[in-house]
């Protein structure tokens, strides 16, 4: 028998206990706006989801489109690569802005 292990409890840990901020727990409580359809909640919800934090893109709109075929698979693969440029310019560019302020020491 398969035992099913429920994560949802781990999300709802007080952050500030361990130490991390509360943009991390920002996060945690977007993640939990990701276990229902992305269509119940408002306009505004769906953007943040899907393009400010794109937990929709990643878990809520693949599972539609498989079940309910409710958006077009070569749009969604756009939206998700696209997304993913997106993050990775702005990592790009995060990681070159503290690598001009990065001081070695050493001997």
């Amino acid at each position: 028998m398969i035992k099913i292990i429920n994560l949802t409890k781990e999300f709802k840990k007080p952050i500030r206990e361990e130490g991390v901020g509360p943009l991390l727990q920002v996060v945690y409580n977007f993640l939990e706006y990701t276990r229902y359809p992305i269509k119940i909640y408002p306009y505004f919800i769906q953007f943040i989801l899907t393009f400010i934090f794109p937990f929709a893109l990643v878990i809520s709109m693949p599972i539609e489109t498989m079940l309910f075929n409710s958006y077009s698979t070569y749009v969604l693969c756009l939206m998700i690569i696209g997304v993913s440029f997106v993050f990775l310019f702005l990592a790009i560019v995060i990681w070159n802005l503290n690598a001009r302020r990065y001081e070695s020491t050493g001997s």
